[in-house]
């Protein structure tokens, strides 16, 4: 009668720990692979244009992506101009047979633009990281909640450890390109 007990006092220890050692690595998992994102708004350049209302110097383009593709699902639309570096792959994901981006409209220049916020998103899988601006603009009767991808991290800067690696291309709401490069933290794990 002992030994029945003893025995299944060790089966139930072994499946208790065998059923948290499954928890804590899924858990482990999820948070390696999940994208993790913090608000950046109150860092430069951000917090320059951010609460702030602003006109579009040049013609913009709205699209609207695969629902797989869209980060914040309350700014369902990207925002591009032609000399975005990502203009060109929106451009080839259109042909697709299947396609995954749709051109919605065209924004003429001196459309006024609200800046509302800007998250960093880091990718769990890649470790790549990518700011993003969050607004909206009102084109006739209709407002449209837009995404901005901008900043591209200067890898020989990374790599090198210095902070100051970010920098940003010309965004379609000013005047002249800030060259200056810029430190950004990477995104928090929650």
């Amino acid at each position: 009668m002992k030994t029945q007990t003893k025995n299944s006092k060790v089966i139930k220890t072994v499946g208790i720990s065998l059923f948290f050692g499954i928890v804590l690595v899924v858990f482990m998992l999820y948070t390696s692979i999940k994208t993790k994102s913090t608000d950046i708004s109150h860092y430069a350049p951000f917090r320059t244009y951010i609460g702030q209302s602003l006109f579009l110097n040049k013609d913009t383009y709205l699209f609207v992506e695969d629902p797989v593709f869209v980060v914040n699902k309350d700014y369902p639309y990207s925002l591009l101009d032609p000399e975005h570096e990502m203009w060109q792959s929106f451009q080839d994901r259109m042909l697709l047979e299947k396609s995954e981006v749709k051109q919605i409209t065209s924004i003429p220049s001196g459309t006024k633009i609200a800046i509302e916020k800007a998250v960093q998103y880091t990718n769990g899988v890649s470790g790549f990281s990518t700011p993003i601006v969050f607004g909206s603009l009102i084109l006739g009767e209709t407002q449209y909640k837009v995404s901005y991808r901008w900043g591209n991290q200067d890898l020989a800067k990374f790599l090198d450890q210095d902070d100051y690696c970010w920098k940003f291309d010309q965004a379609p709401w000013q005047e002249v390109r800030d060259r200056a490069y810029y430190k950004i933290p990477d995104a928090k794990w929650w």
